[in-house]
């Protein structure tokens, strides 16, 4: 496998060394063999052993290391590796991530790889090497306060958050992306957190002065685990507001992943289910009504079932072993011949062929979930030691696959609606907040121009003392409706 991602360690592709202009999926290349065994087995260690959830660093630092072989030895075999070759590793991490602690972080891993390879004594000539890149001195308070400032939201984009977030917007994406934006302005978070945050996630609690202050049930990321957050006072409004907002778009299918979880034999109910019990054999005309496939007239059932539903479902690197046993039951019993064409009155009507196995609910049921529930069904994300995991049935951004599509997409793809998934993902509220070459933010989408912000820059605004008395206080007025068309360009 090329990506271990949807296995669950996010972010964890096993590319080559690549630059920015040839970063694409369509130009992307892999890391070579055996080197590329080498890299998965230090992200086990990396993730397991250590307890590391992030492999940025460890795949930044084994993309380089994997050009300074080639470079030095003319292969990938790691066991030859030299104190010069990760010197220059060091020195093109110096060269390619000069700004932040980049390439310190990358080269006191390349350090401790260096170490474990020793330990284990897979070095032809061991050695001992020491990180060159030194952590960056401080800076001058000025330089803090410049880069801290670069870092928050603009006003115009709290200002414009505010105006679509009061607006009667039909879009389920653009509801989706205001309102996860409220959340993240109630209290410091972030984007990734909201998949843990549950429908019923209110609750008042007494403050020192005796009032009833509003809290957010919460999961922390790094490290800090289940808690209970303040909300910011003036937005609680916009936390009610936000929950009234995303109930329709949610309610079904959070049933929907309740219904689901509760019968996991069964094939999910929709009118175009054909009338039949679970292992009853069903014709191609009825697998595709039941899976929503549509056959135009120049296309058969049975091709189409094949070639759209059954063949990229074959091509997956994770399959399970019912699902696997399942298409292989299929596969055996095809008829792989042209088939016999039949003929009425002398012309030809349709092709026959002699298929033996046989299709049923029960199996096409078994494929349905393969193909279109995250592999941490019912839980919204993967396991974690000591964490407690919300299911889809209780998550407060559950939507149904293909809710949400991008009309302004040049490519939009909407999945048949069988899966359920986490609206307020990190890739779509990116995406919504800062847009891209294929698709419009909300801001261009609704008139702002290119006004883009990014969702951590709410959190850095929320853990800013000495911006609480201005932008703060521009984005409780924002979101509690106190500001009106207009206002963005009034701040600009």
């Amino acid at each position: 496998m090329y990506s271990w991602h949807k296995g669950g360690i996010k972010g964890c592709s096993f590319t080559a060394y690549m630059t920015r202009q040839d970063n694409s999926a369509a130009n992307a290349r892999y890391m070579q063999q055996p080197f590329m065994d080498f890299a998965k087995a230090l992200v086990v260690h990396h993730n397991i052993f250590r307890r590391k959830s992030s492999v940025d660093g460890m795949l930044r630092a084994l993309r380089l290391l994997e050009v300074a072989l080639l470079e030095h030895t003319g292969s990938v075999d790691v066991t030859k590796l030299s104190s010069a070759m990760c010197d220059t590793v060091a020195a093109n991490l110096k060269l390619n991530f000069c700004e932040g602690d980049t390439a310190y972080l990358a080269g006191s891993i390349l350090e401790r790889i260096v170490k474990l390879m020793a330990d284990k004594k897979i070095l032809v000539t061991p050695f001992k090497w020491k990180s060159p890149i030194r952590y960056k001195s401080r800076i001058s308070l000025k330089e803090q306060r410049e880069n801290h400032d670069k870092k928050l939201p603009s006003r115009e984009s709290i200002l414009a958050l505010g105006e679509l977030f009061n607006n009667d917007l039909s879009s389920p994406l653009d509801i989706v992306t205001v309102s996860a934006c409220a959340f993240l302005l109630s209290q410091p978070s972030r984007i990734g957190e909201l998949a843990d945050v549950e429908h019923d996630c209110v609750l008042f609690k007494e403050d020192d002065a005796g009032n009833q202050r509003m809290f957010l049930r919460w999961y922390a990321e790094k490290g800090f685990g289940a808690v209970t957050k303040p909300v910011v006072k003036g937005m609680q409004p916009a936390v009610e507001r936000a929950l009234r907002l995303l109930a329709p778009i949610t309610d079904e299918a959070r049933s929907y992943a309740g219904w689901l979880e509760d019968h996991p034999d069964e094939f999910p109910p929709h009118k175009d289910v054909p009338l039949k019990g679970g292992d009853d054999p069903l014709s191609y005309e009825e697998a595709c009504a039941a899976l929503k496939i549509k056959i135009a007239k120049s296309n058969s059932a049975r091709s189409k079932f094949r070639n759209d539903f059954l063949a990229p479902l074959a091509k997956r690197a994770l399959l399970s072993p019912q699902a696997q046993a399942v298409i292989d039951e299929i596969e055996e019993g095809r008829d792989h011949s042209l088939g016999q064409s039949a003929y009425v009155n002398g012309k030809r009507k349709l092709v026959r062929f002699d298929d033996r196995a046989i299709l049923t609910l029960r199996k096409l049921n078994i494929l349905l979930r393969e193909k279109y529930l995250p592999k941490t069904f019912p839980y919204t994300t993967p396991p974690q030691d000591g964490k407690k995991r919300i299911k889809y049935r209780d998550a407060l951004f559950t939507v149904r696959t293909g809710m949400l599509p991008d009309e302004t997409s040049s490519a939009v793809a909407i999945p048949h609606g069988f899966g359920v998934e986490i609206a307020a993902n990190p890739l779509r509220i990116g995406a919504q907040l800062g847009g891209s070459q294929t698709r419009q933010s909300i801001f261009q989408r609704h008139g702002y121009g290119d006004v883009r912000v990014n969702t951590h820059a709410f959190r850095h605004e929320l853990n800013t003392e000495m911006h609480r008395a201005g932008l703060s206080q521009l984005l409780i007025d924002a979101f509690s409706g106190r500001t009106t068309r207009g206002s963005v360009y009034n701040h600009v």
